[in-house]
């Protein structure tokens, strides 16, 4: 059966002063924070109790407790306000410019391909944000960390955070020295790459070994992870690639990281035709009903520097 329950509308700034005492736990804190008397602040709890017919906090000489009906109203009320209150912050900062200590996590090697080229533009464009970046290729907890937004590839991620592609898929480039490759000989499917020395890369924070992806040529080529073997074992990227170019053996890394050394015959390609573009980079950050003004702003900025949509 549909309710005929009505509120004046004049009460409803009553909801959001029966948040405030809950949370204060006190009408003086309350109302000092509302900057109005603390007998007008009880005369308005007073006048939403009897709109509702119910008792919504239980007040001693010493406290203020919130009553059982209390709780049940401040359970729908909340987040209703929290979305207000966000709603409102989105459009003050919308008319103005974007300001605040915005954090940054990012792995290595996302820093060098997706940050690092952006931070001069982005930080000229908006002066009143001020970048905190964390270069570290473990998974960082954003929240318990008290990051604002994190920067990797892939797009697993928590249950409570939201996923954001960026920029186009990348490739993936197995190098070694000229050297090596002589001395060696190149190989020409991957499992070729067993009679092979690899340097291999060990997740930061699982402790797991990357076993090398490829893709078989041709349309619908199936996906194979081959677990190779080597005499290197590293958590750090670049290096990788500085062994690789030392000819230790052959690398398995983001085609960004070794333009340089591949135009300049440092590295040389071996299985180009195996590593289409696959790799994507993904911005992460919390779920909130509202998203922080800075926070919009860095993705759109990233997002359009890519050819991408603004977020939403």
């Amino acid at each position: 059966m549909k309710s005929t329950f009505t509120i004046d509308p004049d009460l409803l700034p009553a909801l959001d002063a029966l948040r405030r005492v809950a949370e204060a736990g006190s009408f003086t804190h309350a109302a000092a924070a509302l900057d109005v008397s603390t007998s007008a602040l009880s005369q308005t709890i007073r006048r939403l109790e009897s709109a509702l017919g119910a008792q919504l906090l239980a007040r001693t000489t010493r406290q203020v407790s919130v009553t059982e009906a209390g709780e049940a109203l401040l359970a729908v009320v909340r987040p209703s306000l929290d979305a207000l209150y966000g709603a409102m912050a989105e459009v003050g900062e919308r008319a103005t410019e974007p300001r605040g200590t915005l954090r940054v996590t990012a792995s290595r090697v996302a820093y060098r391909a997706v940050l690092r080229p952006a931070l001069a533009d982005f930080l000229s464009r908006y002066p009143r944000i001020e970048l905190e970046v964390s270069v570290d290729d473990g998974l960082s907890a954003i929240v318990a960390d008290r990051f604002d937004v994190g920067i990797r590839f892939g797009e697993r991620v928590e249950h409570d955070m939201v996923s954001v592609p960026i920029g186009p898929a990348r490739r993936i480039a197995v190098v070694g020295s000229p050297a090596y490759l002589q001395a060696h000989g190149r190989p020409d499917t991957p499992d070729a790459l067993r009679e092979h020395r690899c340097i291999r890369y060990r997740f930061p924070s699982s402790g797991a070994l990357y076993g090398w992806e490829f893709c078989e040529p041709g349309p619908g080529g199936a996906i194979q992870t081959i677990d190779v073997a080597g005499g290197l074992v590293t958590n750090d990227v670049l290096a990788m690639v500085d062994a690789a170019r030392q000819g230790i053996g052959l690398a398995h890394v983001l085609e960004d990281l070794v333009t340089d050394d591949l135009a300049a015959g440092r590295l040389v390609r071996v299985l180009e035709a195996w590593c289409p573009a696959m790799y994507r980079f993904h911005l992460y950050f919390p779920r909130t009903p509202q998203m922080p003004g800075k926070l919009r702003t860095f993705i759109d900025f990233l997002r359009a520097g890519a050819g991408a949509t603004p977020a939403r």
